[in-house]
């Protein structure tokens, strides 16, 4: 757990900084903007008393300007005013009411906010302006400046307080945070080892359907879910292999071992061999389905994805399983949608699905009847779809059918393996479609309907989780 000790200070530690620095920010253009409106009028009676006594000197000199400094100084209302007249050297102060000239203050300079320390020995800040005279007197004018001392105090309280809150607010929150943090990993974790250890039904506790985290939770919930029915279908699926190869692979294999016991005509060995070679095109026939299955349902043909157009994809079928129909009697009948029905898709596995549907039902027909293979569009997406009037699959029956090496009772005597159904099923979802049963009334129609493209890329989302 230290991985998450460290993501989560380093979390509370960025976001208490970011805060700081936000929050500083605000208080430094608060402090910039506010302080020129406060010193606005404080800067202009400088200026204004700073060119009186400069004229005062051009009129009585030096002394002028020292009887000047005292007469601004007891002026009603003016206890904020600051004024120095002094010369360089061991000569000092004319007149004024500081203890002496500032450190930092040139003797020819614009108005600006110093710290200057009063004839009480006490230093407050002040806006100062000085000027150099003729004689090489030096003159300071100024105003004490208590709104701003005052202003600049609340401003670094104001700071302080909000570093402490801030610093108070986000170490408790980050600890909560922390601490709920450890109890949703924990459980997660939990799960997560409980699913190593071999309890495949065990998912991820999921407290709040909408929330981020619990988002994530669900897919991985879904992905898990995808991979249990993988491995359940591949163990399903080698069961039933191992069922349905046991037999022919005994016939073959008797079969050969008459040969070698006992001797036998060379029609009766050329028999042999034809029956034996049937078997085997049989295996082979049935492990290329499988495969294509598995590929189907891992998506290994994304990559050779196309423009089909489902009308040209229908005509196209429709002449080339027509001969095959009246060969048993049937007619079929083609119907396509007025306009171009133009999806994303691997042509040779959709054309395939198709055909299994097809072909089954031709097989499952009577004669004389019709198959009729449709294409048509609606707000639900486009789909095509492939009718009989045979026997039909129960209600009941239409899931167990998508399941490999399925085959109802009425199948039986026909050829086959049960896994034309479960390809069109795993061509169904990696396209995104639907594949759905319908009474025909009788006989059965099969629809295979996909999205709108408006919502066809979303929905390949989910199933990309799903598979």
């Amino acid at each position: 757990m230290r991985g998450h000790h460290s993501a989560v200070l380093r979390s509370a530690v960025g976001a208490i900084a970011a805060s700081l620095l936000a929050v500083g920010g605000v208080f430094l253009f608060t402090y910039q903007s506010m302080v020129p409106l406060l010193v606005e009028d404080d800067a202009r009676i400088t200026m204004r008393d700073l060119e009186v006594l400069q004229s005062r000197f051009q009129e009585s000199g030096v002394y002028g300007v020292a009887a000047a400094i005292e007469e601004l100084a007891r002026r009603p209302g003016n206890a904020v005013g600051v004024y120095l007249l002094t010369r360089p050297g061991s000569e000092g102060r004319i007149a004024g009411n500081l203890d002496g000239w500032p450190q930092d203050v040139a003797p020819h300079q614009q108005w600006s906010i110093r710290r200057v320390r009063m004839r009480d020995g006490v230093r407050r800040p002040a806006g100062v302006a000085t000027v150099l005279l003729p004689d090489n007197t030096w003159l300071l004018v100024g105003r004490a400046l208590p709104e701003y001392q005052a202003f600049r105090n609340r401003i670094f309280e104001g700071f302080a307080l909000c570093v402490v809150s801030l610093v108070l607010i986000g170490t408790v929150g980050g600890l909560l945070f922390y601490q709920a943090l450890v109890r949703r990993i924990g459980a997660i974790a939990e799960s997560a080892d409980e699913i190593v250890r071999g309890d495949r039904s065990r998912r991820l506790p999921v407290r709040e359907h909408g929330h981020e985290f619990e988002s994530l939770v669900d897919c991985v919930n879904q992905l898990l879910s995808r991979v249990d029915q993988l491995i359940n279908s591949t163990r399903s699926a080698t069961d039933s292999m191992a069922h349905d190869f046991r037999s022919p692979l005994a016939r073959l294999k008797t079969r050969l071992e008459m040969q070698l016991t006992s001797p036998r005509s060379e029609a009766e060995l050329r028999d042999t061999l034809a029956t034996a070679l049937a078997e085997i095109d049989t295996i082979l026939h049935t492990l290329n389905v499988l495969l294509q299955i598995a590929r189907a349902e891992g998506d290994l043909f994304r990559d050779q994805w196309t423009s089909i157009d489902l009308n040209e994809l229908a005509q196209d079928l429709g002449e080339l399983y027509r001969p095959l129909a009246e060969e048993d009697g049937l007619e079929l009948a083609i119907e396509t949608w007025q306009a171009p029905l133009v999806i994303r898709g691997h042509g040779a596995l959709l054309a395939q699905a198709v055909s299994n549907l097809i072909e089954n039902a031709i097989k499952y027909s009577v004669a004389p009847g019709t198959v009729t293979l449709r294409t048509a569009s609606d707000p639900a997406g486009a789909w095509i779809s492939v009718a009989d009037h045979g026997p039909g699959i129960a209600p009941g029956q239409h899931e167990h059918v998508l399941k490999r090496f399925v085959r109802l009772d009425e199948a039986r005597s026909t050829p086959g393996a049960g896994l034309g159904l479960s390809l069109v099923q795993a061509v169904a979802k990696q396209h995104s479609a639907v594949l759905s049963f319908h009474d025909n009334d009788p006989g059965l129609r099969v629809v295979l309907r996909f999205p709108p493209r408006e919502r066809r890329t979303s929905r390949f989302l989910r199933q990309r989780i799903a598979t």
